[in-house]
């Protein structure tokens, strides 16, 4: 994922103003979260942050969950209809 991609992801997950590259958040995303400073964050950083927001922020994870469709079972939409 790029910094364009997790500004694209952003500003779906939290329908609020368009996030850009230079927004704050994804600046101190790439910053906290990929490990190798390449720009790009790897699956496997990705799904730490994940993995830890669903520790400290369970609320937001579920509504990034709802938002792309995703059941509390974790089905899609698609798959149950």
């Amino acid at each position: 994922m790029d910094p364009q991609e997790l500004a694209n992801f952003t500003t779906a997950c939290t329908s609020a103003n368009v996030c850009k590259v230079d927004d704050s958040r994804v600046i101190d995303f790439f910053l906290s979260h990929d490990r190798n400073r390449d720009g790009f964050l790897e699956l496997e950083d990705f799904l730490r942050f994940y993995n830890q927001s669903c520790i400290d922020k369970p609320h937001s994870v579920w509504a990034n969950l709802k938002y792309f469709q995703y059941r509390n079972d974790f089905k899609t939409m698609e798959e149950v209809n």
